[in-house]
């Protein structure tokens, strides 16, 4: 799952701002390539254990596995190299699936208030990092989150090919090559409506888990 999935699910379980974003933390730090780093604060260290809880579950999710093998076949035979096959099948899917979910009603304003409070002299302010120069990424972080705002785009294929050309720039094993991002144009439209079909079978385990209070 991608961020906003995660702040989705999570407030099927609870609704506190610092909850939801333990829920999205994690891959605000992967974006940032911040490794290693937690929270001393209670709720947002539950949000993060959630995280990972409800990544399992999806990541095991049958709908998920079999929709990404297909998008990965559909890739490679379109003439996509293995390694950017294998990353557009798994990521996109999970940005698509996003675009369903960001206009869920109470979202957008749950997604914003955690952004907003994960500002480094809020609850950021109970992070410990790992690395030096970590602490500076995150606030870069925070402030590109804060400029961003809700990420409606990924409702839009264009917007979502052109994401995953940023996020897999500059891994050579990964990276897009000119004709393969042109494949991703008629590629993600109907990756979308893939995504779209398959809605309830990709969320139903990890919601009915969270509405169980089965993980986090």
């Amino acid at each position: 799952m991608n961020f906003i999935a995660h702040a989705y699910v999570a407030r099927l379980r609870r609704t506190d701002t610092a909850y939801v974003l333990g829920a999205m933390l994690p891959d605000f730090f992967g974006m940032a390539r911040i490794h290693g780093a937690r929270s001393d604060n209670v709720d947002v260290a539950a949000g993060v254990a959630f995280h990972h809880a409800t990544d399992e579950t999806f990541h095991r999710t049958p709908a998920f596995i079999t929709l990404q093998a297909a998008f990965f076949a559909e890739l490679q035979a379109s003439g996509v190299t293995r390694g950017p096959a294998r990353a557009v099948a798994h990521v996109g899917l999970e940005l698509l699936l996003d675009g369903f979910l960001v206009d869920e009603p109470g979202l957008a304003e749950a997604y914003l208030a955690a952004v907003e409070a994960m500002a480094p002299t809020r609850l950021g302010s109970e992070l410990r990092f790992a690395r030096d120069g970590h602490r500076e990424r995150y606030a870069t972080l925070t402030a590109r989150l804060g400029r961003w705002g809700v990420p409606t785009g990924y409702g839009d294929p264009t917007a979502v090919r052109d994401r995953l050309v940023r996020i897999l720039e500059g891994r050579p094993r990964l990276a897009l090559g000119p004709s393969e991002v042109t494949t991703l144009d008629e590629f993600l439209p109907a990756a979308q409506r893939a995504v779209g079909e398959s809605l309830e079978k990709l969320l139903g385990p990890a919601r009915a888990a969270a509405e169980a209070a089965a993980i986090g």
